[in-house]
């Protein structure tokens, strides 16, 4: 069989219960070789088949990818997103430059996606990733963006991505230690009491007691209800803020 001299050559290799190309140039030269309306079609019923299956569909950057490719723009604003968010959390664990490209890049195109269909939650959210990660990576905008996403929240009544908006903010100042201004986490900390977010109220807590750490104000971090430190662990678990 071609699929046995494939993986004979070393072209393709079992991966997962399944095959995969084991790199990326040959997965690109095979895919652009296909004639444009078939590979639609194939992008098409990949997709399809990925949804059906449930460990495929929590595979949102494979599902955003097939989704684009096969011109199916309401399941690219379902998926881009999420692929966005989780390569924040990758980027978030292990600072790799291609996982903040991903992320960037999906939260650009579902974006892009959102402005021109009027999605206005995910119009709201995406530059929370991107920003993110340009704060991360020390580009300029990024806080700009952070402010963007948490404006657009605010206006529309989108309580849990102000929370984000305010939570990714903070995260990012304590994990560059850019404590010139924390202006963010004080009005997080304010914001998330008024809407109810009692647990992200807390990690804001956490934030400026890591923050007082980070600079020697140990009778100021010390002076925190147990809960904060509780947040501080919860959230180096699931973000991968280090220290």
């Amino acid at each position: 069989m071609e699929i046995d001299a494939c993986l004979a050559s070393g072209v393709l290799c079992s991966e997962s219960g399944g095959i995969a190309f084991r790199h990326e140039l040959a997965r690109r030269a095979v895919e652009d070789a296909v004639p444009p309306t078939r590979r639609l079609a194939v992008h098409r019923t990949v997709l399809r088949g990925l949804t059906l299956d449930s460990r495929a569909a929590r595979d949102s950057p494979r599902l955003a990818h097939h989704a684009e490719a096969a011109g199916d723009t309401t399941a690219v604003l379902v998926y881009a997103p999420a692929a966005a968010e989780r390569a924040t959390l990758l980027a978030a664990f292990c600072m790799n430059g291609e996982d903040n490209e991903g992320t960037v890049a999906w939260g650009e195109r579902a974006l892009q996606l959102a402005e021109l269909l009027g999605e206005p939650e995910t119009i709201a959210h995406a530059p929370n990733n991107i920003g993110t990660i340009e704060l991360l990576d020390g580009i300029p905008g990024g806080r700009e963006k952070l402010e963007r996403s948490l404006a657009l929240s605010a206006d529309a009544g989108f309580d849990d991505h102000v929370g984000r908006a305010f939570l990714n903010h903070a995260w990012a100042i304590t994990r560059t230690r850019a404590y010139g201004d924390l202006e963010p986490i004080e009005s997080g900390i304010e914001a998330c009491g008024e809407r109810g977010l009692e647990v992200w109220r807390l990690y804001m807590l956490a934030f400026r007691a890591r923050s007082e750490l980070d600079r020697g104000l140990w009778t100021e971090a010390a002076d925190k209800p147990p809960q904060a430190c509780f947040a501080t662990s919860g959230r180096r678990r699931c973000c991968g803020s280090s220290g």
